[in-house]
Order: C-alpha cells, then sequence, then structure tokens
C-alpha cells in the first residue's frame, strides 16, 4: 500500500531492553519519499538497489529523534535522507525533500519546535552545501538557501546553534592541487536563524583533511534520555538505534534498519514491489 508521496518500505515493531547489538525482529515500518522527477544514477541505483548510509542521529527527546545521511549507489550518493520517528523508534518516515548527490551531515535544534538540516554534495569535485529549517519539531522542512563559502573546496565538519538566531558552521578546506592555499578551518556565523552567513574566522590548520567518519553516535535530550546510532563497522556494516531513558538505565534496542534497499524508477522498492 502506497500514498503518492511515501512508499512503505519495511515493516518493525518495538524491541525490548537487550544489550546486545543483535537485531530485533520483526524490523520497523519506515517510508521514504517518492521525490520525482530525480534520475541522477538511476540506471546504477535499478541495477544494483540502494544503501542507506547514515551520518548521525540527533533526538528532541525519549520519542521523537532523526538519523539523517544518505542513499548511495554503486558509484556515489543518490540523494539525502533525513527519517524521524515520533513513537520512540518503532516508526520512521523520510520529512525532508532529498538534495540530489548529498547528504545530511548535520542537524541541529534550538529548542524543541526550531533546528536546521545541513546537507552537503559528496560525489567527487566540489558542491553545493544547503540548508534547510524546521519550525515543526522536525515534521516538515524548508530550504533555507545554499551556504556561501570563500571556497568550492572547503567542507562541512560541523554545525551548531546556541538559540534561535545565533549559530555556527565550521568547515574544514584543503585543496590538494593548490599549495598556495594551506589546510585552514573557516567559521561561518549567522544571526537571523540560518538565512544568512558570514566568514568570522579563518584558522591556521595542519589537521583540515577529511578524517575517516565515526561509526557510533550518541545524542543526549534535555529529558535526560540518551540515543545511540552503531553503525558497524565498513565490513560489518548494521544500523543499530538505542535509547537508554536516564542515565542510570541500561540500554533499549529500539530499532534495527534495513542497510539495503531495491530501488526502481527514481523511488525506494516496497518488499511487495520486489
Amino acid at each position: 500500500m502506497k500514498s503518492a508521496a511515501l512508499v512503505v518500505v519495511a515493516s518493525i515493531a518495538l524491541a525490548g531492553c537487550e544489550q546486545s547489538p543483535g537485531p530485533p525482529s520483526p524490523q520497523p515500518l519506515v517510508r521514504f519519499l517518492d521525490p520525482g522527477g530525480m534520475d541522477w544514477m538511476n540506471e546504477y541505483a535499478n541495477a544494483t538497489g540502494v544503501r542507506l548510509e547514515l551520518s548521525g542521529i540527533h533526538a528532541i527527546d525519549g520519542r521523537v529523534a532523526f538519523v539523517f545521511g544518505g542513499l548511495e549507489a554503486q558509484p556515489g550518493t543518490l540523494r539525502s535522507v533525513l527519517l524521524r520517528t515520533a513513537d520512540g523508534g518503532e516508526t520512521w518516515q523520510e520529512v525532508m525533500t532529498p538534495v540530489t548527490a548529498s547528504k545530511v551531515q548535520f542537524v541541529a535544534f534550538a529548542n524543541r519546535e526550531l533546528g536546521w538540516a545541513l546537507a552537503a554534495w559528496t560525489v567527487e569535485g566540489p558542491g553545493e552545501i544547503v540548508l534547510h529549517g524546521s519550525d515543526s519539531s522536525g515534521r516538515a522542512w524548508t530550504r533555507l538557501g545554499d551556504i556561501r563559502r570563500s571556497s568550492p573546496w572547503s567542507y562541512p565538519v560541523s554545525m551548531t546553534f546556541d538559540d534561535p538566531s545565533n549559530g555556527e558552521i565550521r568547515l574544514s578546506h584543503l585543496d590538494v592541487g593548490n599549495p598556495d592555499d594551506p589546510p585552514h578551518v573557516e567559521l561561518l556565523a549567522t544571526t537571523d536563524g540560518g538565512y544568512t552567513w558570514q566568514t568570522t574566522r579563518r584558522l591556521p590548520s595542519e589537521e583540515a583533511a577529511i578524517e575517516e567518519p565515526p561509526r557510533l553516535f550518541t545524542t543526549t535530550c534535555s529529558d535526560g534520555s540518551t540515543w545511540e546510532l552503531d553503525l558497524g563497522d565498513m565490513r560489518n556494516p548494521h544500523i543499530v538505534i538505542r535509547r537508554r531513558p536516564r542515565p542510570e538505565d541500561e540500554w533499549i534496542l529500539v530499532s534495527t534498519l534495513p542497510t539495503r534497499f531495491s530501488f526502481a524508477d527514481g523511488r525506494v522498492l516496497t518488499a511487495s514491489d520486489r
């Protein structure tokens, strides 16, 4: 069963408390947006399927959380992905219009309602960095605009918001083809909630190169709950999500998401479509 906007991919129930990273059974319900008209690398995706490659997790409380990253085909990134749960991990729904050839790299919230998602081009060569915003606890997102930086070879390494107006994006710059432009870190700041950004500092850095991304992420909420995203290792990847209601509690295994999906004609396929 599918609507015009959503495609049902899998079905999962909430898992019980466990310490083991083994997958709960059955798997949770995941709904992907059907963006339509997106033909970037569709031929490869149709032939090989797509991989869900996640970049991190962010949670608002013990029930509302986000995982984010992109869908990859054999040559590279197909499009971005931002999934939201409002029931503690039992179901996940894509809530942001995908950005072609990009991954959602960072998600930040100033309070329960106001949030930002940063999607960056990840295919070979420089590309755009796009910021989206939400004023509905992440239920819906609006494109705020491109992030302008001094060099196309600068890539985001962090994004923070101290309040609804003031935020910072840290960019790492490394242009291996230009020895006259040494590695550095560029700091961008906004005072209007992400609509405009200005370079505030450029810092010399010997560590500006992009490092191997982490495989374990945690996020702590104002209600004391903590979420964990475990991606396994590169040889044995998995997507395991755990939650701890309070610091003294044990971890609860709440979701194990599929890492691979079939794909055809611009959309992720459901099990019944295979």
